[in-house]
């Protein structure tokens, strides 16, 4: 383990950047955004297969939340608003009219977290949200740990609030299993445990349908080349240029089960994926576009993919879906596991 300065943000405040390693993986992990800035294979010579930037200020933009932790609620808000009890919270208006990842501003991505714990292989990460910041509601105290176990990265998030609150996170890394910096993913395998998904509408916004992924794009449940789920006359690759969908998780009961395996087609590494979220968006990079990747990478949209794990998008909004509140005064948790195999 070892932290080291990462840099200087312009109020003058240190950022550290935390490394934690096993016997297979190792990762690095900034406290400015709570990101992921690596994660590399031991036995695949140091393989990085997550996209990062090649410093902090780039990091101080992030376009495209390159490793982010996302919260206290992932994804796409209709209108920038919901209610909660009868009480109305509007949120950042970001993306359109609506509300992406609860603020692009000021979210947990652009704030500085606290180093709770580091330890050989796992660091615990704070970050302390105030009464309506960004929106939401409640004094709340939001931990992460990212967790290297065997040959596996996991992700967990807690939080507890002095008041009902939202408590929808997630992780918003670029993966790229042939490297991060070897161009398209579209070649990668995915087998996804999903025979559902959730349409979306002009701006991507989810509609509250929940329809067969049968005969559709999105069927992953036999495994195919992302490239074979591309269709550019598809009313919904038009909506969200192309694969940015949630995938319904099969046999979703609250349990900590699996939901898909992503596999390279020129290293023979497979990550398989396992939350107990009931939905995953399945988000191919397709606006990806940034000259100031680490190792002088260039990314282009299409070189790294997302497999978010959340409540469903538009679930704060839509009756239809469950809700992602949590009571006062009670700690929430959630994980997510990205295991390698090769």
């Amino acid at each position: 383990m070892g932290m080291k300065l990462f840099g200087i943000l312009p109020d003058h405040r240190e950022v550290y950047k935390y490394q934690i390693e096993n016997e297979y993986l190792r990762a690095e992990v900034s406290a400015f955004g709570c990101v992921l800035l690596s994660l590399r294979l031991k036995e695949k010579n140091d393989l990085d297969v997550v996209l990062g930037y090649k410093d902090l200020d780039a990091y101080l933009t992030n376009k495209g939340n390159l490793g982010a932790v996302i919260a206290p609620n992932a994804n796409r808000t209709e209108g920038a608003s919901f209610t909660m009890d009868g009480i109305p919270y509007p949120l950042e208006k970001n993306n359109g009219e609506n509300n992406l990842h609860s603020s692009v501003l000021y979210g947990a991505q652009k704030q500085l977290w606290k180093l709770i714990e580091l330890g050989d292989n796992y660091v615990v990460l704070q970050l302390k949200l105030s009464h309506l910041e960004n929106g939401f509601p409640g004094e709340r105290l939001l931990n992460v740990t990212y967790y290297l176990e065997e040959k596996s990265l996991l992700l967990k998030y807690d939080m507890v609030s002095d008041r009902k609150t939202v408590f929808n996170p997630t992780n918003h890394t670029y993966f790229n299993l042939n490297g991060h910096n070897s161009g398209t993913v579209l070649n990668h395998t995915a087998v996804m445990n999903c025979s559902y998904f959730t349409p979306v509408k002009q701006g991507a916004i989810t509609t509250g349908e929940i329809r067969s992924v049968e005969g559709t794009v999105f069927d992953f449940r036999k495994g195919k080349r992302i490239s074979e789920g591309y269709d550019p006359q598809d009313e919904q690759m038009i909506f969200s240029n192309g694969i940015d969908h949630n995938l319904v998780i099969d046999g979703y009961d609250g349990t900590f089960r699996y939901f898909g395996t992503v596999t390279s087609d020129q290293t023979g590494i497979s990550m398989k994926c396992y939350t107990d979220r009931p939905g995953v968006q399945f988000y191919t990079g397709n606006y990806l576009g940034c000259s100031l990747g680490k190792e002088g990478a260039d990314y282009k949209p299409q070189m790294g993919l997302c497999l978010e794990t959340q409540y469903f998008p538009n679930c704060l909004v839509l009756p239809e879906f469950a809700k992602p509140f949590i009571e006062k005064d009670k700690w929430a948790s959630t994980m997510t596991r990205y295991e390698f195999e090769y």
